[in-house]
């Protein structure tokens, strides 16, 4: 018997770390809502538990990493609430309650140097190499820096609603993957 042959590419690298994200959140973390490419910085992962909003960005290498930390979504992110209503005056989190950085064993440290001297509010979730099975839940995440919150404000229905949508799209895609995989149709592509 072969072994099957793993894919350590860092497109695959961010497909597994965002699954793997995806069940903390719903299964450990209790999240109503997971998604990823969703909110309105298409975050890798966001998860809404109706109390409040949690974006994790997937980097998977330093170059990544340090490209995102200079990105103006960060400094809406930490804008004071009367500073950012004033540039989106919706009711609700337009923004993330907390932030989260989640990397690989081989980037952890060298992150959590970054964010400490920065005194960044965000925080960090280590993502362990591996395969997950059903109700794996959290075993391959851990939280190496809890993430401050950025905000008080509650999810309203718009916040939640958007990110039901973007489950349910990403469903559907899934869902016609596997059948076009199951039909031997190989024009179907995965995208991350």
């Amino acid at each position: 018997m072969t072994a099957t042959p793993v894919d350590h590419t860092p497109a695959m690298l961010t497909r597994q770390i965002k699954t793997k994200l995806l069940m903390y959140f719903r299964f450990t973390r209790g999240c109503r809502a997971v998604a990823t490419e969703a909110g309105p910085f298409n975050a890798d992962v966001l998860a809404a538990s109706g109390r409040e909003m949690t974006e994790a960005e997937v980097k998977v290498s330093w170059n990544d990493f340090i490209r995102d930390a200079k990105k103006d979504k960060h400094q809406y992110y930490r804008m004071p609430p009367e500073e950012w209503r004033q540039w989106f005056p919706k009711p609700g989190p337009l923004r993330p309650n907390r932030f989260f950085y989640a990397v690989p064993p081989e980037l952890a440290g060298r992150t959590l140097e970054y964010l400490a001297e920065q005194y960044s509010p965000y925080g960090l979730i280590e993502v362990r190499h591996g395969t997950p099975k059903a109700l794996d839940n959290g075993k391959f995440c851990e939280v190496r820096r809890p993430a401050k919150k950025l905000h008080a404000a509650v999810p309203d229905e718009p916040d939640m609603r958007g990110i039901l949508l973007r489950m349910s799209s990403e469903l559907i895609t899934l869902r016609l993957l596997e059948s076009a995989v199951g039909s031997g149709q190989e024009e179907m592509q995965w995208k991350s």
